[in-house]
């Protein structure tokens, strides 16, 4: 899964819209927009600031969306 995926699923799952997601943070939502379906990349700075704001671990986001694949 890319950061975009994971992103617009975590969103989703919050009951957010994009404007809400990135409320308090200096990403405009255009940008977000363009974050989420993978024309923009994401800082890692910007994602971890947006994950804070909503109140979400970021080992959590990794965990939920990147689990470790045992061979």
């Amino acid at each position: 899964m890319k950061i975009s995926e994971a992103s617009r699923k975590e969103r989703k799952s919050l009951g957010l819209t994009q404007g809400q997601m990135i409320k308090e943070s200096k990403i405009s939502v255009t940008h977000y927009s363009k974050m989420e379906n993978g024309q923009n990349r994401i800082f890692i700075d910007d994602l971890i600031l947006i994950l804070q704001l909503r109140g979400i671990s970021i080992t959590q986001f990794f965990k939920k969306y990147f689990p470790r694949k045992l061979q």
